[in-house]
């Protein structure tokens, strides 16, 4: 028998988005209270974020201009067969590279893959150097992606170089040629330490939204 591992962040009142400044955080609230009175038991809730929050799918409208919206995607798009790659060795602020990549996955990974790459950064997401001391990419690990022909690249930090030591062609220069080629993005899975197999099959469905860039995600693997 398989077994499901929600691998997507819970989205919590308070939550920062992926470079939000104070006051831009996820705000959940009540539109509807509920009470102790009769007829008061009714609840409604609103929530105010960026579609860029915890779990989330990236499309190529995100960085590229004029690109495919990611509610333009068929379902298929986020479903598939997906390897995970382990990638400990790159935290703190580990360069993940062309050659990173081709030693972990070159033999097994083929074309309409997912890869899912694992670092453990993602227990991080509340410390105040999250974002400067992920691991990142060099822009040249894009390339060893689209000649694979991947579905989606998932990983479980932020792929953008925040801190400025760490820019090399400029900003998320990785994922936009990703999305350029028609690979989708997950960014900040979660809990990937709780996958057992090498092979595991990725759904990762974001939220109906349109027009939406990118969409807030509940992605599960299944593994046999």
């Amino acid at each position: 028998m398989g077994r499901w591992i929600d691998i997507s962040m819970k989205v919590t009142d308070g939550l920062r988005t992926n470079h939000s400044k104070p006051g831009e955080e996820v705000r959940i609230t009540y539109d509807i209270q509920p009470g102790k009175g009769p007829g008061e038991n009714k609840t409604v809730r609103r929530v105010a974020t960026r579609l860029h929050i915890g779990t989330h799918v990236d499309g190529p409208e995100h960085l590229v201009l004029g690109g495919k919206r990611i509610d333009e995607y068929p379902l298929d798009s986020f479903v598939g067969q997906a390897w995970v790659l382990d990638m400990y060795h790159k935290v703190p602020k580990g360069i993940i590279t062309a050659a990173d990549l081709d030693k972990a996955g070159g033999k097994k990974v083929g074309k309409g893959d997912i890869v899912l790459l694992r670092t453990g950064w993602n227990s991080h997401y509340t410390d105040p150097d999250f974002f400067s001391d992920s691991p990142y990419f060099d822009p040249k690990a894009a390339d060893w992606c689209i000649q694979k022909g991947l579905k989606i690249v998932a990983i479980d930090f932020l792929s953008d170089p925040i801190a400025k030591e760490l820019q090399t062609e400029g900003p998320d220069i990785f994922k936009t040629k990703l999305l350029a080629a028609g690979i989708l993005v997950m960014t900040n899975a979660d809990n990937l330490d709780q996958i057992k197999k090498e092979k595991v099959t990725l759904y990762a469905f974001p939220l109906k939204l349109s027009p939406s860039e990118a969409g807030l995600t509940r992605a599960v693997v299944w593994e046999e």
